[in-house]
Parts: structure tokens; sequence; C-alpha cells
């Protein structure tokens, strides 16, 4: 099991969530979209012009994101597989409708009795 603290803990970049996104359609003349890189577990949003810049500046903003906050002892944010454990299970809601066709085929094909 992972600790939850995170004061021993040394955090890397890789250890942090962020997802991309494409903000901008490509510009005709240039090929450029402006894309935002959204760091999870800050809640932060950085925008980049271009993808390559994303791809190395992503590890770069959460190394100074880490050093900064290790400089002025603040606690550093948990990464999300840090913050709970994750039982392997996902519960998904649905209408009833919905529901009746999956467990009709799963009945009939004997995946589920």
């Amino acid at each position: 099991m992972k600790t939850k603290k995170n004061i021993d803990v040394k955090f890397k970049p890789d250890d942090y969530s962020h997802r991309i996104i494409r903000e901008t359609e490509p510009n005709p003349n240039t090929g450029s979209s402006e894309f935002r890189v959204h760091l999870i577990e800050r809640d932060l949003d950085y925008i980049f012009e271009h993808l390559p810049a994303i791809e190395n500046g992503v590890d770069e903003i959460i190394a100074r994101l880490i050093k900064t906050r290790k400089k002025q002892k603040i606690s550093l944010p948990l990464p999300i597989e840090y913050e709970k454990e994750f039982s392997g299970r996902v519960i998904l809601r649905m209408t009833p409708v919905l529901h009746q066709k999956p467990y009709i085929e799963s009945k009939q094909t004997g995946v589920s009795k």
C-alpha cells in the first residue's frame, strides 16, 4: 500500500496526472493550434501553442511546482495514486431501459447467470 504522507515521499513529475486539450482549431496559415494542459491534482491550466512545447513543458512545470513548494516548505499536492486506494470496481449509473439490453445479452450468452 502506498503511503499518504507526502512529507517523506519524493514525488517526481511523472507521479502527477495531466490531460492535454486542443483549445483551437489549427490556424490555416501557420497550422498551429492552442493546447491547454490541465494538471489534475492542482486544478491548474497552462496554455501552449505547439504540441512539442507541451510534451517538453509539462514535466518542467511540474518539476518547478515541486521545487517551489519544497523551498517554501509547503506540502505538495498528493498525486492521484497516493490520494486513495482504488478497489477496481466501477459503479455505472444508467436508465433501466439502457440496462435491459446488456442484461438480456449476458443471459443469452451465458456470461451472467
